[in-house]
């Protein structure tokens, strides 16, 4: 990983981000773990990637749910 950033001239913030495993439901609760130049980077279940949220089974629910909710303050 600290090879690519730097050969692709990017600088990772280490503040902003956060790790998912996207893995078959049978095998969510194994456990894991990254580090990045000496930091542990924290797990979640929800990422936010340019603007789209995705699940930890690639699913898009919850950024449809944000989306319909904020068009319902929008016009209610």
């Amino acid at each position: 990983m600290i090879d690519w950033f730097s050969v692709n001239g990017l600088v990772m913030n280490i503040e902003k981000t956060n790790v998912a495993k996207c893995t078959p439901c049978y095998s969510q609760n194994e456990p894991f773990q990254i580090t990045y130049q000496s930091n542990v980077l924290p797990g979640t279940n929800n990422i936010t990637f340019l603007g789209l949220e995705l699940d930890i089974n690639i699913n898009w629910k919850n950024h449809g749910y944000k989306i319909l909710l904020k068009q319902c303050s929008l016009t209610c």
